[in-house]
């Protein structure tokens, strides 16, 4: 317990100042999505046709000459931005204070958020950066809510009341599953945190002119599955029926939504206790942990640790840093582009027991709690990322554990690396058989010769390319010794 007095100050609530007007917000956040000619920028013209608001008029509401536009403008302008839950909340206060949006399940509000985080992820799709609004409008349509209203003189559109005879349809339920295949990668560090691991199996029953049918896909496969009440087995539903236009999306929405709550819980370090892992930088090994300050967690911050040429380093952040350092950036684009990825979020490191020790002198609120809480955990992450550095030398712990991955298919390193040809790879008998110990590659004008074992240790030093291996190669004869 904090043994400290703390005095509270009652003082009157201060309006939120605005710290940036909505047009340069958007403009932000277009700077950063892909536009329909490849660019990373999003021009006012296309985000007025992905919107369906004339161009002209579309800019004089970003630039409020037309004020007073109805809070779904704004959210269908955030929508064809594919923009997460939050920087549509920013986006609405920006506009006029107007409020977020309302997470109260089965409400209006709950079933944009649904769409909003569904898209997260589909603006680098070319096939579906057009298709931001559409999927939000899909959604509500399907949960017999109004569209998205663009203009105060646009009545919303409510959805017809469907007589005998006409194309009546609804959604009856929908229930997903969650699965993860991290426990295969049990003994390898680099993969065991990999967002791809999760997959989702979600089933949604239907009514179509008054006849029930059950639609099913995994996130894993493209293919959706239908089955009515009397069948055995389900079949892949064709793209051309009323049944996969009228639900695919709402069934590929619900998909994405659960892979995004998993994506989230893996990224919070919060709930996994101590994480840990390693990888290759800089032609040596950087052992790094997080930890979430469980011993007093009203602070809610941070323990970020590594040791890197020898030196180890222990820093307070305010928000999870794992995985920014675990995901390259590439996949941390793929699975995070709603995320920072710069160390922002680092509030103080130090290096030694009398670093903190020394800081917690000169603060003005001193806490000994606070002292305790720093100083053990600096020495257990220390001592914690010590042990993982000696496990990897000494091969009880992998980077990336070359015999559980491709224990059952040795061979397989060849391909990963893409280096048949090289090593007079053949198949026979549905097996692959390597002709050559070593194969000899031209990089730079020099010739280097790799081994299978140059492979495997390359491979469980977590390299994905075959140049790299090679560089590495150059500069390290042994490439076992990068362990020292």
């Amino acid at each position: 317990m904090w043994k400290n007095k703390q005095l509270t100050n009652v003082e009157k609530v201060k309006r939120i100042e605005h710290d940036m007007v909505f047009a340069d917000y958007i403009r932000l956040i277009s700077e950063r999505k892909l536009s329909e000619n490849g660019d990373f920028r999003v021009k006012t013209r296309e985000l007025s046709e992905r919107v369906g608001i004339d161009y002209e008029m579309f800019r004089k509401i970003l630039n409020k000459h037309k004020p007073n536009q109805p809070r779904d403008c704004i959210i269908a302008i955030c929508a064809a931005l594919f923009c997460s839950v939050e920087e549509t909340n920013k986006a609405l206060f920006y506009y006029d204070d107007m409020p977020g949006l309302d997470a109260t399940e089965g409400c209006r509000d709950y079933f944009i958020i649904q769409a909003l985080e569904g898209n997260i992820g589909r603006e680098h799709d070319y096939n579906y950066i057009s298709k931001g609004v559409e999927s939000v409008n899909n959604t509500l349509d399907n949960n017999k809510f109004s569209l998205l209203r663009l203009s105060n003189k646009t009545k919303s559109i409510e959805r017809q009341i469907v007589l005998n005879g006409g194309d009546s349809s609804r959604i009856n339920w929908i229930s997903s599953e969650k699965f993860s295949n991290r426990e295969e990668y049990h003994s390898s560090l680099s993969e065991f945190y990999k967002p791809y691991n999760y997959g989702i199996s979600t089933v949604m029953e239907v009514e179509l002119n008054g006849g029930i049918q059950y639609l099913s896909r995994k996130s894993n496969r493209s293919s959706i599955y239908v089955k009515n009440r009397n069948d055995l087995f389900p079949k892949i539903l064709d793209e051309q029926t009323k049944l996969f236009i009228k639900f695919s999306s709402s069934l590929n929405d619900a998909n994405l939504r659960e892979l995004k709550k998993c994506y989230e819980i893996l990224y919070d370090t919060r709930n996994w206790g101590l994480r840990k892992c390693a990888k290759l930088k800089d032609e040596g090994i950087v052992v790094y942990c997080e930890k979430f300050n469980y011993n007093i967690p009203e602070r809610n911050e941070y323990f970020y640790a590594e040791i890197k040429d020898g030196i180890y380093t222990f820093s307070i952040c305010e928000s999870s840093m794992f995985m920014k350092e675990y995901l390259s950036i590439n996949e941390f684009k793929q699975y995070y582009s709603h995320k920072k990825r710069s160390n922002e979020s680092v509030v103080k490191t130090f290096h030694s027991l009398e670093e903190i020790k020394e800081f917690f002198k000169k603060m003005n609120s001193f806490s000994i709690e606070l002292q305790r809480s720093y100083l053990a955990n600096f020495i257990s992450m220390k001592s914690s990322l010590e042990e993982l550095h000696d496990n990897l030398k000494n091969r009880k712990e992998f980077i990336r554990n070359f015999n559980d991955i491709f224990g059952d298919e040795p061979n397989m390193i060849y391909i990963f690396f893409d280096v048949q040809k090289e090593f007079d790879c053949i198949e026979e008998e549905l097996d692959i058989v390597c002709r050559k110990k070593d194969a000899v590659f031209e990089f730079e004008d020099k010739k280097i010769t790799l081994s299978r074992e140059d492979l495997i240790v390359a491979f469980e030093l977590g390299i994905d390319d075959i140049e790299e291996v090679i560089s590495l190669k150059i500069k390290h004869q042994d490439l076992n010794k990068i362990y020292k």
